[in-house]
């Protein structure tokens, strides 16, 4: 009988990725995946540990599902990711019923460590960097995928612990991306959302000249693939190079989404922060995105309660939210991690306080994307659609909605697309951030 196997898969998508491929060397061993972790052998949990909450999220989850160990003794219980890389010494104290803490260097050794009787696998990060000949399954439906083209992190953001976590930047090659996104082409997937902790500067490390321009001009001519999405983009104006926005404008089936983690407004903050540009900088770069690359959706990230942040500062962010009125935006509140320097700066501010500028920055991008979606009524737009829910509704995604940070279009009508991506009529704008629609025949 083949051993029973269930994951559950916490924080972004390049963890998602990691889980897959695990998945992908469990089933070419012979483990069988279920979906309930009642009837599995080994359960998984792929941590994430970026900030407290994700910590949190990953501490509960262990929680919950070494109750089902404590019940069947026989079951083993793994702790992956990013949270065992970081507190795996501890957290054996606390969770004894733990068998094993895998980091994301030892993704690839996934089905010896299974089989080995050592408790902890936590070595150099950098170790590990998946490729196109490593098996793999998707968890993100028929028509999508994410593709991590490098890993890491060589930037030295004050407030941000991946490079600890992740190890260094190191890219894939142009030929293994590519034959990747072929292999996905030929299943059927139709959008690539090309990740990593910061794809502006793929191919940097490989020194021969490879970057994400050249990546996106191979990519293009893979048959079958209809959207290629790029997230994650640092925002260094010398990285957005004519060729690039070029490229970006004028190629049919790379999508005019451009997401960009700004982080702040203040030039103050921003160099606090350790990150590479100015005020005056994302000023230039937002405009010259918008010249370059005509109806071009703009996502960012920004972070409140930065040491220090004065009133005016946070205003000063209200301001720039409101003026340059992205498509979409996250925020979050600073998260003190032990080993950055950010945790050293004072003063800090409370929860209490950090929550509410947290609310009150929202609160103005919720009336902003609200009006953004209003102003798609009585368009038709490419739709992308991903499944059918309870109420035999279509749910899909137009070209300006990345997968699940961005909202949705719900599709209403008996209708039957033919093709996939499908052309659909904006009906209505629906509460701040999906759409309904109707397929055009």
């Amino acid at each position: 009988m083949p051993k029973k196997i269930y994951i559950v898969t916490l924080g972004c998508a390049k963890n998602r990725v990691d889980t897959e491929v695990m998945l992908g060397i469990l089933t070419k061993k012979g483990y069988e995946i279920v979906l309930n972790p009642e009837e599995a052998d080994i359960i998984i949990v792929n941590s994430c540990a970026f900030i407290s909450d994700a910590r949190e999220e990953s501490i509960e989850t262990v929680m919950e599902l070494s109750a089902i160990k404590k019940k069947e003794k026989e079951k083993s219980l793994v702790l992956a990711g990013c949270l065992s890389q970081r507190y795996a010494k501890v957290l054996k104290i606390f969770f004894p019923e733990v068998d094993k803490f895998i980091g994301p260097g030892q993704v690839d050794r996934i089905a010896e460590i299974l089989e080995s009787d050592k408790k902890f696998f936590i070595g150099n990060p950098s170790r590990f960097l998946y490729d196109h000949t490593m098996p793999r399954i998707l968890t993100t439906g028929y028509y999508m995928a994410y593709v991590k083209v490098a890993e890491g992190c060589f930037r030295k953001c004050t407030f941000c612990i991946i490079p600890k976590l992740r190890g260094r930047f190191r890219s894939r090659s142009i030929d293994s991306v590519y034959e990747e996104v072929k292999g996905l082409a030929s299943t059927g997937i139709k959008e690539i959302n090309l990740i990593a902790q910061d794809l502006t500067s793929y191919g940097r490390d490989l020194n021969d000249g490879t970057s994400l321009y050249h990546l996106l001009k191979r990519l293009v001519l893979v048959k079958g693939i209809e959207w290629i999405r790029m997230l994650y983009l640092y925002p260094e104006p010398s990285l957005f190079t004519p060729e690039l926005l070029s490229l970006i404008a004028n190629e049919e089936k790379i999508v005019k989404y451009i997401d960009i983690p700004v982080q702040h407004i203040s030039s103050r903050i921003l160099k606090m922060m350790g990150r590479n540009y100015s005020r005056e900088e994302v000023y230039d770069l937002i405009h010259l995105l918008r010249d370059k690359v005509p109806g071009v959706v703009l996502r960012s990230t920004v972070m409140v309660g930065f040491p220090g942040e004065t009133e005016e500062e946070y205003n000063e962010l209200l301001d720039f939210i409101s003026d340059i009125r992205f498509d979409w935006l996250g925020a979050f509140s600073f998260s003190n991690e032990l080993g950055t320097k950010a945790s050293h700066l004072k003063p800090q501010f409370t929860k209490t306080i950090k929550d509410k500028r947290k609310r009150k920055l929202m609160h103005i991008q919720k009336r902003i994307t609200r009006e953004k979606n209003l102003s798609l009524v009585g368009k038709t737009v490419d739709a992308l659609i991903e499944f059918i829910n309870e109420d035999k509704d279509f749910i899909a995604r137009h070209k300006g909605q990345a997968p699940e940070v961005d909202g949705v279009l719900l599709i209403n009508g008996d209708t039957q697309p033919r093709f996939n991506p499908t052309k659909v009529k904006i009906k209505k704008a629906y509460y701040y951030y999906d759409l309904i629609g109707e397929i055009v025949e």
